[in-house]
């Protein structure tokens, strides 16, 4: 069902608006424009006149009734068909999850690739032609082979560029300090249930992860759509030696590192009971920032992390929904955005309607942030539809090649109709970019292109049947019966209320809040 137009003649995409750099804002606007491609890559961009007599030859795709947009970008996420609400986690402190405790059973390989094709799916219908994907491992090292093969393969199938982060930890697994001494501060049955969770199981072990990740950056170090990167977890999960390991291994390959940083509350508590410093500074001084290293969240980085992100050139991917329903906090984004840094958006895969929705999620950016009488810098609809493509091209190494509209770019293209933008009317003087980060939904995508490849058009796409995708996984799921990790399940939810009571003696007088939103008196 592949959809690519003829290459020798080349493809004019011909749009009621293109934007090409929303880093120039209105400058980058074209009325009645077009943009000439050839082999997955932007030649020419400009009014739709001249390039229409300048290609007479080339294969045209009407969107004129569109406002043509660099792909999105989602810089976070976990590439979830199956959510973690769908899978009985409801909303809760990230601590009390447990995303990194033991006791998960491996996936069956058939189970992610239809759980990554259905996401996949969810985000192409957003306007997404770029994933950063993070996983993390806590199973053997063929379920983590498994898996891995299975995730890339329902990328390849469903046409969307996938920047792969695959994590590894190697201290911790219960709360943010050594499992004894936790588990000292239980009750003797709830010191057992601890106990049984921790037994031993087969792990993947440091040196196979290293060996695999090696192999992987160099089987995908020339494709088109797949970049492979170290995935951190953070100082609270990975230790000094292995921090240092992975920045070590990513320079040798020539490749990034990806990873939350200072998420809560009580990571940032972590940092400085651990350290003395912050985990930004702590990253820094380990050497992990630069260009080619972003982080989820920051939603904790203090004033002097921020400096050190600008002058690394380091990456934060904001993640305001994720942030709002895991009780994490806002991150302060306009003070990173006047200081500097470079700022991406990613949906986490905990949007607010649990739906991958990017245009949502670029509207939450751009609201969240207004303070009580609109004091000091603000986010507009230009700064967010900046932070969901071309912020986001330098997280997942592509900085330079996605992310605008211009030449010498890939063409990764999103074109949304403006008709629905302007339901039920729009009065004259409405930036059509403005409507776009307003009021458009997924519903309002016509056309998706990746490469230069049409992967989504007129609701369907092209290379699979999402439908089908949806079934597939359904039937999966249905039928699953995992005995022993309904056990961990079990075990977990009687540690939580102890997991919660751990961190409450945390002092917190430190705090110096960038917001200030209501007051008792």
């Amino acid at each position: 069902m592949s959809s690519t137009p003829t290459e020798t003649a080349g493809t004019l995409l011909l749009a009621g608006y293109v934007v090409t750099d929303p880093r120039q804002r209105t400058a980058s606007l074209i009325p009645n424009g077009a943009i000439y491609i050839q082999s997955g890559e932007i030649m020419d961009v400009g009014e739709a006149a001249r390039l229409t007599a300048q290609y007479p030859e080339a294969v045209v795709v009407n969107a004129q009734d569109c406002i043509a947009i660099p792909g999105f970008i989602d810089a976070h996420n976990h590439g979830q068909g199956m959510t973690t609400f769908c899978l009985g986690t409801e909303d809760d402190m990230l601590e009390a999850w447990g995303h990194y405790w033991p006791g998960r059973s491996p996936r069956p390989a058939e189970q992610m690739y239809w759980d990554t094709l259905v996401a996949a799916a969810r985000q192409i219908r957003s306007g997404v032609t770029t994933s950063m994907r993070h996983d993390t491992p806590s199973l053997s090292f063929a379920s983590y082979q498994s898996e891995a093969e299975a995730i890339l393969k329902a990328y390849a199938t469903s046409g969307l560029r996938a920047a792969y982060a695959l994590g590894i930890t190697d201290q911790f697994r219960l709360v943010y300090d050594e499992n004894e001494k936790f588990i000292a501060t239980l009750t003797p049955a709830l010191k057992e249930a601890a106990l049984r969770l921790l037994e031993p199981g087969e792990r993947i072990e440091p040196a196979q992860y290293f060996e695999y990740i090696t192999g992987l950056v160099t089987q995908y170090q020339h494709s088109e759509r797949v970049r492979i990167l170290l995935g951190t977890i953070g100082p609270q999960w990975d230790s000094d030696a292995m921090l240092i390991a992975l920045r070590d291994k990513a320079h040798e390959l020539g490749t990034g590192m990806h990873g939350p940083l200072q998420e809560t509350l009580y990571q940032k508590l972590y940092a400085e009971r651990a350290f003395g410093h912050s985990g930004g500074e702590h990253f820094y001084r380990l050497g992990l920032l630069s260009p080619n290293y972003s982080c989820a969240h920051g939603v904790w980085l203090t004033d002097g992390d921020m400096d050190r992100f600008a002058e690394t050139g380091a990456t934060v991917v904001h993640c305001p929904s994720s942030n709002l329903r895991l009780y994490s906090g806002t991150a302060p984004i306009p003070v990173m955005l006047e200081r500097g840094v470079n700022v991406a958006l990613g949906v986490d895969s905990e949007s607010i309607n649990d739906n991958d929705d990017t245009f949502q999620e670029m509207r939450l950016a751009m609201m969240l942030h207004r303070q009580p009488g609109r004091p000091g810098r603000t986010i507009d609809e230009w700064d967010a539809l900046t932070m969901a493509t071309v912020n986001g091209a330098r997280a997942v190494l592509q900085e330079g090649r996605l992310g605008a509209l211009l030449p010498g770019y890939a063409a990764d293209i999103t074109c949304v109709r403006l008709a629905g933008l302007a339901e039920p009317h729009l009065m004259a003087g409405i930036s059509p970019v403005a409507a776009l980060v307003y009021h458009g939904t997924p519903a309002d995508v016509q056309t998706v292109m990746v490469n230069g490849e049409i992967v989504y058009r007129d609701g369907q796409h092209t290379r699979f049947d999402a439908a089908e995708a949806r079934r597939r996984l359904q039937e999966i799921m249905e039928h699953i019966d995992r005995p022993e990790e309904r056990a961990a399940d079990a075990l977990r939810a009687q540690l939580i209320p102890s997991i919660k009571a751990y961190y409450e003696d945390w002092d917190l007088s430190s705090l110096d809040p960038y917001y200030i939103l209501n007051s008792r008196r």
